[in-house]
């Protein structure tokens, strides 16, 4: 009978990898997604208050990355534009417009593509102050957009992935402007 000596580096290494799998298994299937996120289009309130952001977002599958965020973030006066698991749409670390079209509808802002910092996967940000009139400005430039009812095509220069249309009439998007601008 022949015995195998385990050396400490061995058993320091198992240990490691049972480590670094369970925190795998405890963030979530993938990176930038969001335990408890369904698929499609989902209206979600954060906070109370003072302190309340209203989302729209956009989910392709189950858990997965938020591919895009509408965000009024009232409690910075901010309204912003969030774009995750954006492929090969954008290079790092770039300034980038994002342009949304649906129907005849379209809306481009300029932002920044940069690493999440929880995640460190590349997203598009813009945020857009809501005071001076801004809030107006957004609500009639973005409530064609989202109640077309058709699909929605994000670009990035030349290149685009289409998300699918924001339907029914007291669906999220609705939800969403009603709850960011009153009444529309």
């Amino acid at each position: 009978m022949a015995f195998t000596l385990v050396r400490p580096s061995h058993i320091a290494a198992f240990f490691g990898l049972v480590a670094a799998l369970a925190t795998v298994a405890a963030n979530g299937p993938s990176a930038g997604a969001a335990q408890g996120d369904r698929i499609g289009w989902q209206f979600r309130v954060e906070g109370d208050g003072d302190t309340e952001r209203e989302f729209l977002t956009y989910v392709a599958h189950d858990d997965g990355p938020r591919i895009l965020t509408f965000a009024c973030e009232r409690d910075i006066d901010t309204f912003g534009f969030y774009a995750e698991d954006l492929g090969d749409l954008v290079g790092p670390l770039a300034k980038a417009t994002m342009s949304l079209a649906s129907g005849p509808a379209t809306f481009t802002i300029p932002g920044i593509v940069e690493p999440d910092p929880d995640t460190n996967v590349l997203g598009f940000v813009a945020q857009v102050p809501q005071s001076n009139g801004g809030q107006q400005r957004l609500a009639a430039a973005l409530t064609p957009l989202l109640m077309a009812g058709k699909p929605i095509h994000m670009a990035f220069g030349t290149k685009a992935r289409d998300l699918p249309p924001i339907v029914g009439l007291l669906g999220p998007a609705k939800r969403f402007l009603r709850s960011c601008f009153g009444e529309i």
